[in-house]
């Protein structure tokens, strides 16, 4: 009976005893919230802000990593898609043939185009025409007598190539390697007699390249030429009566130096180009035993260029 008194005096000792003050704040602040106005701004910044944050390093499998939000992350670097370049020359030809009288030299004109794509590949076209002026005066054999023998010449070269460039600074060195396609023809039309010759094999290109003054949109730049190509060759000559063929070589090489502007997108360039060209010996009905035909054309060039 004593125990149940004391036991019933404790609790309510305990129940008139002052509340606890950390219990007295968590109901406090229970209270706030639930009177408080809503404010949905702010609701929305603090889930925001508990929002569990991201490991600072990827999970360990690919598999667990979340795909990229859309228009995050770097962007691929877009260079020029393609640039077009033209050029007009004028000069001359010379032919000479080892063993005859044929050695001259004619004004000619000079057409170049080429196209370079932005994933280095390349392709250039070269035309060559001269007046009828080479040998004039001098006799050749037309199959049945003697004839004049003034001629002209008339050649087209294709190149399609892949190119590369190195270098820093003011110097770069661009290099074009490819295969090349060489068409010439020899047209002594008073004497109704034409030869020619058909070339293919690999050829290299270098352009050494120093910018002098400017930056990437307007820029002017010095630029070389050096480059060379063999394989073998065909000829192939028709004439009063007849005609023959041969199988030979060729070898060739080129030199320029010239001057070119930049100006954003478009280019402009000027400047003087030699190219020298071997054929091997060659034999035939009508133009015998030759042990070596050469070609040299020398051109003053202007051209433009666009970048898109």
């Amino acid at each position: 009976m004593r125990a149940s008194l004391v036991l019933a005096a404790t609790c309510l000792a305990a129940c008139a005893a002052p509340p606890d003050s950390t219990w007295a704040r968590i109901q406090r602040d229970r209270l706030e919230r639930l009177h408080a106005p809503r404010l949905p701004d702010a609701a929305v910044a603090q889930a925001v802000q508990q929002a569990p944050r991201a490991a600072s390093q990827d999970p360990r499998h690919l598999d667990q990593r979340e795909p990229a939000s859309p228009g995050t992350g770097p962007r691929p670097f877009r260079g020029p898609l393609l640039s077009a370049q033209a050029t007009v020359g004028i000069g001359n030809v010379a032919v000479r043939v080892a063993g005859t009288q044929l050695d001259d030299r004619t004004p000619a004109h000079f057409v170049t185009a080429g196209l370079d794509a932005g994933t280095g590949a390349g392709l250039r076209m070269h035309l060559t025409s001269s007046d009828a002026g080479l040998f004039e005066g001098r006799r050749i054999n037309d199959g049945i007598a003697p004839a004049d023998a003034d001629a002209s010449r008339f050649g087209f070269d294709v190149f399609p190539h892949l190119r590369t460039a190195t270098g820093t600074g003011a110097l770069r060195l661009p290099v074009r390697f490819g295969v090349f396609a060489d068409w010439q023809q020899l047209e002594h039309e008073r004497a109704g007699v034409h030869r020619q010759w058909l070339a293919i094999g690999p050829r290299l290109l270098l352009e050494p390249t120093w910018r002098l003054a400017g930056n990437t949109s307007r820029a002017l730049d010095l630029f070389g030429e050096v480059g060379g190509d063999c394989g073998p060759a065909w000829f192939d000559e028709s004439f009063h009566g007849g005609g023959d063929r041969d199988t030979t070589f060729r070898l060739s090489g080129d030199l320029g130096i010239g001057l070119r502007a930049l100006f954003g997108t478009v280019h402009a360039e000027a400047g003087y180009r030699l190219q020298h060209t071997f054929y091997g010996a060659t034999e035939g009905d009508l133009w015998g035993d030759r042990s070596r035909t050469e070609f040299q054309s020398q051109q003053l060039f202007l051209g433009c260029g666009l970048t898109y």
